[in-house]
């Protein structure tokens, strides 16, 4: 494992001399050292160069288990993490592009051709095929029963915006198909089936409520790849092409907040009403505070894109990406920041 930054594990010994005339000075000593922290947050790279498929979403459950997904761009990888190991596993219905998992356990990922596929919290897996063969770049579920897919067809320049019932899927009866001409669908997320937000390529941003659906403007009109937030706010969308772009929703308001001289953002995951952190091009990290966006210069210098991240239970950083800009994508990375990293090993 190669490990990263500018806080270097502290290793300090609680021993000291007897000597009485000395004791008074060497205690209160011994106290503050023994007081700080044994290993200090920092960032390691976990999986470099991965040889198998660029990685470009990562989840992981509160019991420290993990999943990240990707593609060789003509096959989809999962690679599945005990707290120990990593093991891999081959998709043949093409690439994988997004997962997540529902409260109750069930686990979806989504990827080229329309796939689907969903695994109970008792490992019963499921394939299928979504109404269209079109590729599905995110997915998200609240229940067994309930699910959102989106995607598009870049050639015919629309999206497709696909909800699962518990039976089959399909558009929803409330989406007019008109807000989805010239809107490819990036990203989806929500905090239930009233309050999703869908993200892309077409200047918009819509969201679904109890009311119906809202067709959002982004300022200046350019894609955003990814969106997240929390319940009551803030939700944060990143995107942007070379160059970054990050906005804001603040009291209905879209408000374009890109920092200077950030470079096109294609993950983001919100931790509280003022924390979240953005990932992008050339293994690029910014972090969100109550005084705005700021570059981490801890992170490590990689010739690679991030394309996700994930903050888990314990408040570590989970980041993947690779190789994206060709049309294969290639050598995966997976880097962690925090003070327990996963193992680096691959099980046979």
């Amino acid at each position: 494992m190669k490990s990263t930054g500018s806080n270097p594990a502290r290793h300090r010994s609680c021993g000291g001399p007897w000597d009485a005339s000395t004791w008074t000075a060497w205690l209160v000593l011994a106290l503050s050292a023994c007081s700080e922290p044994q290993d200090a947050d920092t960032w390691h790279v976990v999986l470099e160069d991965f040889e198998h498929a660029a990685l470009l979403s990562v989840w992981v459950d509160d019991d420290g288990t993990a999943i990240a997904v990707g593609s060789n761009g003509s096959e989809g990888v999962v690679l599945t993490y005990d707290g120990d190991a990593w093991q891999q596993r081959n998709i043949r219905e093409g690439g994988l592009w997004w997962v997540s998992m529902a409260p109750d356990g069930t686990r979806w990922i989504v990827g080229d051709n329309g796939t689907i596929i969903s695994t109970s919290r008792d490992g019963d897996e499921q394939t299928e095929q979504a109404p269209e063969p079109v590729r599905l770049y995110g997915v998200i579920g609240f229940a067994a029963n309930e699910a959102w897919a989106v995607g598009g067809d870049e050639q015919d320049n629309r999206g497709v915006v696909w909800r699962f019932d518990g039976t089959s899927w399909s558009m929803p009866e409330d989406l007019d198909a008109m807000l989805l001409d010239g809107f490819v669908c990036f990203k989806v997320w929500g905090t239930s089936q009233d309050d999703l937000w869908i993200v892309g390529v077409g200047g918009r941003m819509l969201h679904r409520s109890s009311s119906g659906w809202e067709n959002i403007l982004v300022p200046s009109g350019r894609p955003l790849f990814t969106v997240h937030g929390i319940s009551g706010g803030p939700i944060v969308g990143v995107g942007g092409f070379q160059t970054g772009l990050v906005v804001e929703l603040h009291d209905a308001m879209l408000t374009d907040v890109t920092p200077a001289g950030a470079l096109q953002q294609n993950g983001v995951h919100v931790i509280d009403a003022t924390r979240a952190i953005a990932v992008g091009n050339m293994g690029t990290v910014w972090w969100r505070s109550s005084e705005g966006w700021a570059p981490d210069e801890r992170a490590p210098v990689l010739p690679r894109d991030y394309h996700g991240a994930f903050v888990d239970a314990q408040g570590g950083v989970w980041t993947v990406g690779g190789s994206l800009q060709g049309d294969t994508p290639s050598h995966g990375v997976l880097s962690y920041f925090g003070s327990a990293p996963p193992s680096p090993a691959l099980s046979e």
